[in-house]
């Protein structure tokens, strides 16, 4: 099954380089986002996933950034807004990371 097929509560569009509509990222990766999305039982907005080298330039990304990706090179990162509500939750953004390790496996 395609990773596509798996997504269940993000587009690909939203996952993709703005830029230039790369998609190439981790699946594991997007499993764990999908995850903490039902959990969270609140929309999550992606910031930023899948940035091709030019993008990630253009937003001062860093050079190693898991943002990066290619059609050889899987992303790894997002960057994500939480709803108030959902922050409560979880709390800092220590708690979110330890909630993110600990919990969305």
């Amino acid at each position: 099954m395609q990773i596509i097929e798996k997504i269940k509560f993000f587009t690909v569009e939203e996952l993709a380089c703005p830029c230039c509509g790369l998609f190439n990222i981790n699946p594991s990766s997007v499993s764990k986002l999908d995850i903490l999305r039902e959990r969270l039982s609140v929309p999550l907005k992606v910031n930023s996933a899948c940035r091709c080298d030019k993008h990630n330039k253009e937003v001062g990304g860093a050079t190693n950034s898991s943002h990066k990706c290619s059609v050889d090179t899987v992303s790894y990162a997002f960057d994500i807004s939480i709803p108030d509500e959902a922050a409560e939750k979880i709390g800092t953004v220590g708690d979110a990371i330890s909630y993110l390790t600990e919990n969305v496996k």
